[in-house]
């Protein structure tokens, strides 16, 4: 979990035209790891890297946002949580208990071939 600091020091290091997002998605986080505290639930930090594969999410924060004059303005995104591996019994399970849309996550990495690394 990223301190106060943390989070100071990323966003000096990063490009002016990411900071506003960056600052949106980290207190739409803090703000639920809050409420989180409040109800007595246990908050577990969105992962940061997965291995490639495809996901079912099974647990996300809501996007935020509000009404101004008949038009829906967001302040983030649905920020993911937890992923279940797509081919296991359990994101069937949870695909057939779902009424709505069911969300999917696939993660691919590129590697480097042994050419690439041979040029070096």
């Amino acid at each position: 979990m990223k301190t106060f600091f943390h989070h100071i020091q990323a966003l000096w290091k990063m490009p002016h035209r990411f900071r506003s997002s960056y600052v949106r998605h980290t207190m739409t986080i803090e703000g639920y790891r809050i409420l989180c505290k409040l109800k007595g639930e246990e908050f577990t930090p969105p992962p940061q890297t997965l291995p490639a594969g495809n996901y079912v999410i099974t647990k996300y924060i809501p996007s935020a946002g509000f009404t101004l004059f008949g038009k829906r303005y967001y302040f983030t995104r649905e920020i993911p949580l937890e992923y279940v591996p797509s081919d296991s019994d359990l994101a069937r399970q949870i695909v057939e208990q779902t009424q709505g849309p069911v969300r999917y996550a696939c993660f691919m990495y590129a590697s480097r071939s042994s050419s690439d690394e041979d040029a070096r």
